[in-house]
């Protein structure tokens, strides 16, 4: 009986030898590549895999709904089309309650590199909104690569400083606003100080001016606003300091107005724009807060402080109204118009803040005077965060348009807005 449990326990010990041999002998599996964090550049960011290249993947999901009212002068002189510098203008027939549904998503790519930091972002907006007959848009807002001070794409123009200032109201007067095709190099003197000098395209700019077409009696087109004609690229270049204190920049820009398709010989007339501000840190009344002040000029180049234009058409004559247009091609003279802004932001606490915006706008027709006009516009909000990630805000907009036409009241609109917003 021994003998055979001697017999059956060595039969054991031989498989369980034979398995452990099998075992040694197969090829050990590949560790697996996992995700890796990386906090060189802030949280968020991660490895891709196989790669020395940190990646993050950002945006939101917003929903707004709006409503408001305008009186347009334009009805009681005969006159139909937007109001100038308004593009959320309630006219007859529109709704006057609006929604808008955004998505937002970023990637912004790093490598460190023996020559500098490499990167590349991207920011895509779809976007559906009352107006739009339900359909979808998509907007590149933003797809640049930057590498040792260069940076090559479309981007926030370097003419801005403070864009569209704090509060979330879609009546926007607060300065130059626009992303443009570019190429720019950033010198970095140190404490904070920079000088920022490139070349920008102004065709492609979201904020640029319309082509602006008018006709004689016999209907044949006789001049258009040179904005989009481009002869050659905007120079544009700003001096910047930022510090613990707060920031402060000052920027200009020349731009070519140029009309030579209808007219026997070229005509063109140089165009600039000059602007400044400064952003305060406020410690002593809340954690957070801060303060802007910002003022630009401009001179044949007016779309650097106009966010929304117009042209308005006589219903009586038939007549083209240039509501803003960077000069006068026919007469080869430039508009001009200047503008002041501020806005101060206030956190009650972690999860409630509050903003405020001012600003007043003279615009100049550079041969149209009935056309000149003046705009202040006051606005503010109140956002609640009751979670990470998670803002609830509502806005209140009020706006003020003085005519120099004869006859005309001033236009006025107000704006409310409710907005809930998901950021990840």
């Amino acid at each position: 009986m021994n003998f055979k449990l001697a017999l059956a326990a060595a039969a054991v010990v031989g498989l369980a030898g034979t398995a452990q041999a099998a075992d040694l002998a197969k090829k050990a599996p590949a560790a697996a590549d996992y995700v890796k964090v990386c906090d060189a550049y802030g949280a968020g960011f991660f490895y891709i895999p196989g790669s020395d290249t940190c990646l993050k993947i950002g945006g939101y999901v917003r929903v707004e709904l709006r409503t408001g009212d305008h009186n347009d002068p334009f009805v009681a002189a005969g006159v139909t089309g937007p109001v100038p510098g308004v593009g959320l203008g309630y006219d007859r027939g529109e709704n006057y309650l609006n929604s808008r549904v955004r998505t937002q998503l970023t990637f912004d790519a790093r490598t460190n590199t023996e020559m500098g930091l490499l990167r590349s972002f991207i920011e895509l907006w779809i976007q559906n909104q009352s107006g739009q007959t339900g359909t979808v848009s998509v907007n590149m807002r933003n797809a640049f690569v930057q590498f040792a001070g260069l940076t090559a794409g479309r981007a926030s123009s370097n003419f801005d400083f403070i864009q569209g200032g704090y509060n979330i109201g879609n009546i926007e007067q607060d300065g130059s606003d626009r992303r443009v095709n570019l190429l720019a190099y950033t010198f970095s003197f140190g404490n904070g100080i920079s000088a920022t000098l490139g070349v920008e395209d102004p065709s492609t700019s979201d904020a640029a001016l319309p082509w602006i077409w008018a006709t004689n009696a016999a209907g044949t087109v006789i001049t258009r606003d040179g904005s989009t004609n481009v002869k050659m690229p905007d120079l544009v270049g700003n001096i910047a300091i930022a510090q613990a204190w707060g920031r402060a920049q000052l920027s200009a820009a020349i731009h070519a107005n140029r009309n030579d398709v209808f007219y026997a010989t070229a005509q063109s007339k140089m165009g600039y724009a000059i602007g400044g501000g400064v952003e305060v840190n406020l410690p002593m009344l809340g954690a957070g807060d801060k303060m802007f002040v910002q003022a630009a000029y401009a001179n044949g180049a007016v779309d650097y402080l106009l966010n929304n234009t117009g042209v308005a058409t006589n219903a009586l004559t038939g007549a083209s109204i240039v509501l803003a247009r960077n000069w006068d091609s026919a007469t080869e003279t430039n508009s001009k118009a200047w503008v002041i802004a501020g806005g101060l932001n206030h956190n009650f606490s972690k999860a409630v803040e509050a903003n405020l915006g001012v600003s007043y706008l003279d615009y100049q027709d550079a041969t149209v005077a009935a056309a000149d006009y003046t705009s202040w516009v006051i606005g503010g909000d109140v956002r609640w965060k009751p979670v990470s990630g998670l803002t609830l805000a509502v806005a209140l907009d009020y706006r003020n348009v003085d005519y120099n036409i004869a006859g005309v009241s001033n236009g006025n609109q107000w704006m409310g807005t409710l907005r809930v917003q998901r950021n990840f």
